[in-house]
């Protein structure tokens, strides 16, 4: 059986705003009003104690480790991602819900923190 590697949220009571944090990673999420579903998200621990080598879990590690503690001044708005989605949904490189040139996953009903999502993130094809 594979091993999960994503986190795996737990809400954090607050009354300011809305936050989880991995029960696994102790990684700490703010949410924007948006979207009030935490993401889904590599967990850094399960992740790096499952896949250790290989230029594939290379790349996934330091994504992992750049978006690791998102704050809310890297997110773009919903309108942004949306935006970004409408290109990569119609790219011929969009394979299975996949990006063929950068690998991330694209599912317009789930919230994921990926580049759509962050604003220093561009298309590897310069589509955005």
């Amino acid at each position: 059986m594979q091993p999960n590697i994503f986190c795996s949220w737990h809400l954090i009571e607050d009354q300011k705003f809305i936050k989880y944090r991995c029960i696994y990673c102790a990684n700490t999420i703010t949410v924007l009003d948006d979207y009030p579903e935490p993401p889904v998200m590599i967990c850094r621990k399960t992740f790096l104690a499952n896949h250790t080598h290989g230029s594939e879990t290379d790349k996934i590690r330091d994504f992992v480790a750049q978006v690791s503690e998102p704050s809310i001044d890297m997110l773009c708005d919903k309108e942004e991602t949306n935006y970004r989605y409408s290109l990569c949904s119609s790219c011929e490189f969009l394979i299975n819900n996949t990006c063929q040139k950068c690998g991330c996953l694209m599912m317009k009903d789930k919230v994921f923190l990926d580049k759509l999502t962050l604003k220093d993130q561009h298309c590897p094809i310069n589509r955005w």
